[in-house]
């Protein structure tokens, strides 16, 4: 997934929809996530 800000990724990560749906994520698989400022994915 890649966002085009931190705003965008709080905004989505914060949401009430997404807290929902995590719960199952989160019980299921272990994952790190990382957050990278400046980093712009080729293609």
């Amino acid at each position: 997934m890649s966002f085009p800000d931190e705003a965008a990724y709080r905004a989505f990560a914060d949401s009430r929809d997404y807290q929902n749906i995590s719960q199952d994520r989160k019980a299921g698989a272990e994952a790190v996530v990382l957050l990278a400022k400046g980093f712009a994915p080729r293609g």
